[in-house]
């Protein structure tokens, strides 16, 4: 009977053991930028068109910071920004075209790759080559070979430009590729940039669009001041487009689910800055720091999606992108960064949930100790506590 008791009790400690070195695995890094998304064109942050349904599921397994901004709406410098922690001015890099020289602080993909980690990026548009040396740390670089796999639908005008843009799903199908190339059991960190917000706007051709320039459309638009009447049908495939993405991202979550390699890994999905749609007579980006320009969506999801459905009003920006993610994998942050980590700023928290009942703990009377500013109206965050 001894011998069996030894045998349960060893037992019993090996399966300790071995969840124990599981648990202490790195997790795993996944950054997707949605180049020129802007937030209130998307269904999660409230658009009156269901032009995200997938990334609304998401927000429920996410962090979702509602007042993100970008340091710069240029493509390349706020690239520059969220790699390294620091602003386009003291970068020496504020316009598209300019290189990354005489930087001696690591960049986030560097600090990851001397950790351990394998590195890999996918690139929907040579507006991020390696030119600008923005490739350092990555192992892999897709930069190059970016004529769509698939017809397309695009105008004479856009035949050139379509040449350097890569649609979301060649992006996910590389993205998916490389995936499976990595070693199992070896952490990674996957940066996958989307393209599909940036003009010019191209669909596959037997893709149907689920929305049209009608009414409706119009009627918003013109009472938000977007001025530029002419371009209505473009604003109207800005939607279509990310329509298009967030159908796309539903298929590499999918992906990554199916693999299992979602629960141990921290996601930031992030733009690098909006798009001026006509709003201030302005349809591009890059001229001015209007709010449609400089405002973007920011989600984290965490292992497990701890602290799903949490949406913090508290102003963040891209700068804080990298320290989170090393303050989270506990990794010395060697960048000397700008920014701050956002998990200090969610563990100190407090919200005032919705009344549910008399006696409830989330009654008005209980203040919950959690790590956000809110949650969808009724609910709490997981992971808080009465008090």
């Amino acid at each position: 009977m001894r011998l069996v008791r030894l045998i349960f009790i060893l037992l019993m400690l090996g399966g300790s053991f071995f969840a124990c070195h599981r648990s202490q695995q790195k997790p795993s890094v996944i950054l997707i930028s949605l180049d020129t998304v802007r937030p209130d064109h998307l269904s999660l942050y409230g658009y009156f068109r269901k032009t995200t349904p997938f990334m609304e599921e998401l927000g429920k397994e996410s962090v979702v910071f509602t007042n993100a901004r970008s340091q710069i709406p240029i493509t390349v410098p706020s690239h520059a920004t969220i790699f390294s922690s620091h602003y386009p001015s003291e970068l020496k890099l504020v316009d598209n075209g300019w290189k990354l020289e005489n930087w001696d602080r690591p960049l986030l993909a560097e600090v990851l790759e001397r950790e351990g980690y394998q590195t890999a990026a996918v690139l929907a548009s040579s507006i991020l080559e390696r030119y600008h040396k923005l490739n350092r740390g990555f192992g892999s670089y897709q930069d190059q070979d970016f004529e769509p796999k698939i017809p397309v639908v695009k105008s004479e005008e856009d035949q050139k430009r379509t040449k350097k843009k890569r649609l979301a799903q060649d992006v996910v199908d590389r993205g998916i590729e490389r995936l499976s190339q990595f070693k199992p059991g070896q952490p990674f960190f996957l940066f996958l940039h989307f393209y599909d917000g940036h003009r010019p706007y191209i669909f596959p051709q037997d893709w149907k669009k689920p929305f049209q320039n009608d009414a409706e459309l119009a009627q918003y638009l013109e009472s938000r001041a977007y001025l530029i009447k002419d371009d209505y049908d473009q604003v109207n495939d800005y939607d279509n487009s990310i329509s298009y993405l967030d159908q796309n991202l539903e298929r590499f979550f999918r992906y990554l689910k199916d693999k299992n390699l979602l629960e141990n890994a921290i996601v930031v999905v992030v733009a690098d800055h909006g798009e001026g749609l006509g709003q201030h007579n302005y349809y591009r980006h890059g001229l001015h720091l209007y709010e449609e320009q400089m405002r973007v969506p920011l989600l984290i999801r965490f292992p497990r999606a701890e602290h799903g459905g949490a949406r913090p009003g508290a102003q963040v920006s891209l700068i804080d992108v990298a320290p989170t993610v090393l303050d989270f994998l506990k990794i010395k942050d060697r960048m000397e960064s700008r920014g701050n980590s956002l998990l200090p700023l969610m563990a100190t928290l407090y919200i005032r949930p919705a009344t549910s009942g008399p006696g409830s703990p989330t009654a008005p009377s209980a203040v919950l100790r959690c790590p956000f500013v809110s949650a969808p109206p009724g609910t709490a965050p997981r992971h808080c506590s009465a008090r």
